[in-house]
């Protein structure tokens, strides 16, 4: 059995849902991962504060690797704040779903995947399929507007949906339906 997981952006509210993606183990094996490095980075917080992690000033929480390998080397970090350049927006993440790219991304395999990034993976964020509302629009969006609900596919264009707030091109997301669930969308671009 194939499955999708999507994740709030507060990493500790996970869903699964019925697909053709990732394999159960390994869709399970990376959740509980970044479940772990939810939990490490909220120790001694109130149970609301670690279901949202605090924001560092300027920036924001993302589920990261730096080396090739299994689930144990998923980190939770604070990185930098995205910031939309021109036809991009910010999505503030409602739910990510998980795959084969980034299984596959997360293990370097084939090993093609590797090819440019001689030091380490080229991003550090996994994440493809996005479902969340725009949080920031940059010049030249006309379309889309902050407070909008939108799902999407960013593979092959920086990727980076494991994170609270991604920065992705106004050319690969659509508006969310009504009556479909942020979750169902994270599970859409590419498992259909």
């Amino acid at each position: 059995r194939y499955t999708s997981v999507s994740s709030r952006s507060q990493f500790g509210q996970i869903g699964a849902r019925s697909s053709r993606s990732i394999n159960a183990q390994g869709a399970r094996s990376v959740m509980l991962s970044a479940q772990r490095a939810a939990g490490a980075a909220g120790k001694g917080l109130s149970a609301g504060a670690r279901r949202r992690p605090a924001l560092v000033e300027g920036g924001v929480r993302a589920i990261t690797y730096r080396q090739y390998g299994g689930p144990d080397v998923l980190r939770m970090e604070d990185v930098a704040q995205p910031v939309p350049q021109a036809d991009e927006v910010v999505i503030a993440v409602e739910a990510a779903g998980v795959n084969h790219w980034d299984w596959d991304l997360l293990r370097g395999i084939p090993r093609s995947n590797r090819i440019g990034a001689w030091g380490g993976p080229a991003n550090p964020i996994l994440g493809s399929d996005v479902a969340g509302r725009i949080a920031a629009v940059g010049a030249g969006v006309t379309d889309l507007d902050v407070g909008d609900a939108v799902f999407g596919d960013l593979s092959g264009r920086g990727w980076g949906c494991f994170a609270e707030l991604v920065s992705a091109p106004v050319d690969r997301l659509l508006r969310l339906p009504a009556g479909l669930s942020f979750t169902q969308a994270a599970a859409v671009p590419q498992s259909g």
